[in-house]
């Protein structure tokens, strides 16, 4: 797999939100123009962003981890982490996702 994602410290609800950490590994053979997302999705399918990340990351490398967190409504969330690594001069495109859930705000 040229690229994975992992939770560091996985999403968890803190007070009023939802807090954690991501890393990022590109095993692939060149350099990825690397988009990481990172979202929360309640109960009724609304999505709020948790983090976002636009960055190069060279071959045979991981990132340094990427915190996210924000404060939500209450409900019920899955969180998930997308992210998705190009390689222009090859018309190359790998995707790698991770998701935790459920998790309650209250």
């Amino acid at each position: 797999r040229p690229l994975s994602v992992d939770w560091v410290r996985p999403p968890r609800v803190e007070a009023d939100g939802i807090f954690g950490s991501v890393r990022a590994w590109n095993s692939s053979t060149a350099d990825l123009d690397l988009t990481l997302i990172v979202v929360a999705v309640n109960e009724y399918g609304k999505a709020f962003t948790l983090g976002y990340q636009r960055f190069l990351l060279a071959r045979w490398n991981t990132t340094v981890e990427i915190p996210f967190g924000f404060t939500l409504p209450r409900g019920h969330y899955t969180a998930h982490v997308d992210a998705v690594g190009e390689v222009a001069p090859r018309n190359a495109i790998f995707r790698a996702r991770r998701q935790l859930g459920p998790l309650r705000v209250d």
